[in-house]
């Protein structure tokens, strides 16, 4: 008989501790894009299943179910070959594809992703550590949806067989890394096990590539460097040939003289501008988007 797990083994500090000290770089990466809005990326088995095993998690709670959801994932494309063969790689025969992908262990990849959001009218968002996340959304209509294809008995009703139960998540919430891995994504308060039951709209992560709203010192700066260009433009246009010689020249150095006293004002504001926005951020941060 084996040794009785210790109670701490599975508490929600030794889950966290655990996130925290994956040694999987691009594990380590997603959580810690993902620590500070609260979620983690939960530990899937990498045995060519984790697809399946990441959407039986959220969707389920319980990722020993993957054969079960790749079958029906499966169904759904057999039955809807129109829609997926013209996307299947390589010059495979359909009916190869799909004997392939009914074996346990087979990767699974975009076009069973599609036919699961399809089947369960479930949206999928997928999160990158560079902080990119895909949308996969409910499409087409629910008259596509086949009824018959949920794994789960207790998502059942006699009047709807098939159907999935009100307490099913409307999105599930995987994350892939770099080495063709998915991970199901989880709330770090818990629970930990069984359905996710991730808030509406998850794990808001901002690319760090997308521009902010200028804030108002850059607005600011912008305005005075916009006034001082348009300043300079003026002590850059030609002097009236019908002013006197003498005073034509006065004039130009006086120009001269500004035109410096405005070129280095502009240099300077444009210093300040570009520190607003691009301001240093925490070495840390940086590492997460390499």
């Amino acid at each position: 008989m084996g040794r009785e797990a210790s109670p701490q083994q599975n508490s929600p500090a030794t889950i966290v501790k655990d996130i925290d000290s994956n040694d999987d770089q691009d594990i380590a990466r997603t959580n810690a894009l993902l620590k500070p809005l609260g979620y983690y990326c939960k530990d899937i088995l990498g045995d060519g299943n984790c697809l399946f095993r990441a959407l039986a998690d959220q969707h389920q709670g319980n990722q020993e179910t993957h054969a079960e959801y790749r079958q029906k994932i499966c169904d759904y494309i057999a039955n809807h070959r129109d829609d997926f063969e013209p996307f299947i790689e390589f010059d495979e025969a359909f009916d190869h594809y799909l004997d392939r992908m009914r074996s346990l262990g087979t990767f699974g990849g975009h076009l069973e992703l599609v036919a699961f959001t399809r089947n369960y009218r479930t949206a999928i968002n997928i999160y990158h550590a560079d902080g990119t996340v895909y949308c996969l959304g409910r499409e087409p209509s629910d008259d596509s949806v086949d009824n018959t294809s949920s794994p789960r008995s207790e998502s059942t009703s006699e009047d709807n067989p098939g159907r999935a139960s009100p307490s099913s998540p409307s999105t599930v919430y995987l994350a892939y890394h770099s080495w063709e891995h998915y991970s199901s994504i989880r709330c770090r308060a818990g629970p930990h096990d069984g359905l996710p039951r991730i808030p509406d709209g998850g794990p808001l992560v901002q690319n760090p590539n997308s521009p902010s709203p200028p804030s108002e010192r850059q607005q600011q700066l912008n305005a005075q460097l916009e006034a001082l260009k348009i300043q300079k433009n003026q002590t850059a246009k030609p002097i009236p040939q019908k002013i006197p010689a003498r005073r034509r020249k006065v004039q130009a150095k006086r120009r001269q003289k500004e035109n410096r006293k405005l070129k280095g004002k502009i240099q300077y504001l444009e210093t300040q501008a570009d520190s607003e926005n691009h301001p240093q951020t925490d070495a840390s941060l940086n590492q997460l988007y390499i």
